[in-house]
């Protein structure tokens, strides 16, 4: 039977994977350095990260319950990261270097902004019901 918080959390490792990359492409307009959503070389690289991590979550024997757990962890992290570039961006004029002077992220509002819906739809899958795969036996010899 298929798993909707697995594959779904391959979903959003393939989409974030392909975010963190598209910057490095010239980034259609979207995402980049001056783009909808400012990004920089650290922010494309977050995106990437947390894209393998999900990936690696749904192609190895990470139960489906350890897969939720991140995914909280996830997404409390990104909805940390929207109220903080709310204030952070709010007192600025436009884009901020560095996300709390930091120097590692840029954002903008629109990050902001789709920070708090990517952290609404990770614990949106958090939430899902899952079937647990059995914990992996350990064989012995």
């Amino acid at each position: 039977m298929s798993n909707p918080v697995k594959t779904l959390t391959g979903v959003l490792g393939v989409v974030f994977v392909l975010v963190g990359i598209l910057p490095f492409l010239g980034g259609l307009g979207l995402v980049g350095d001056g783009q909808l959503f400012h990004t920089n070389v650290g922010h494309d690289l977050v995106h990437i990260l947390t894209g393998v991590i999900y990936l690696l979550m749904v192609t190895t024997l990470v139960t489906t319950e350890n897969t939720k757990r991140v995914l909280i962890v996830f997404g409390i992290i990104y909805l940390l990261i929207a109220v903080l570039g709310f204030i952070v961006v709010g007192a600025s004029s436009g884009n901020v270097s560095g996300l709390l002077g930091l120097g590692l992220v840029e954002v903008n509002q629109a990050d902001n902004f789709l920070h708090v819906v990517l952290a609404l739809a990770i614990l949106g899958v958090a939430a899902l019901e899952g079937e647990n795969e059995p914990a992996p036996q350990k064989e012995n010899m």
